[in-house]
């Protein structure tokens, strides 16, 4: 579904981040590098796939967007739902490193920066799994929606 404002894309499962990511430490270096699972780079193709097949129909967008993410899991296990955002947002943006994404098979104009408002949204089982990723335009002045606590002034007292 598509109109001005909104774009509404239905992915498969997604993989939690403990999946998507891989840790390493390189002999030599202090810090651990990473890089994405082979998980990570299947998931990353079938939304290629998708993205390229309806790219006719999804404009690359461009400003501010708040994203809903409905997950649907595949069966009744406990899934921690944050722990799918990372690989759907990173599924919909151009990765300049990333010589196999197909060329065009993205949604973020920059990239998931775009996002200021993320709501992620736990729905029945389904066969499979699946994720709806639903893209709406905010207006361009809009900022980041950060809770921030506001204290008054402080009387001298510690």
């Amino acid at each position: 579904m598509t109109d001005s404002k909104s774009l509404t894309i239905e992915l498969p499962w997604p993989p939690s981040t403990n999946t998507f990511l891989r840790h390493f430490l390189l002999p030599g270096r202090k810090h651990p590098s990473t890089c994405i699972s082979e998980k990570g780079r299947e998931f990353f193709k079938e939304v290629g796939r998708i993205l390229i097949k309806n790219r006719l129909k999804l404009p690359k967008l461009e400003g501010p967007l708040a994203v809903t993410i409905e997950i649907f899991p595949k069966d009744r296990r406990k899934i921690d739902v944050d722990n799918r955002a990372k690989a759907v947002l990173d599924s919909l943006k151009r990765r300049p490193k990333d010589k196999k994404q197909f060329s065009g098979a993205w949604i973020f104009a920059d990239d998931d920066s775009q996002v200021h408002d993320l709501r992620l949204i736990l729905r029945n089982i389904v066969p499979n799994g699946k994720a709806i990723v639903t893209l709406t335009k905010l207006p361009s002045e809009s900022q980041p929606n950060l809770f921030v606590e506001h204290y008054p002034e402080s009387d001298g007292i510690a």
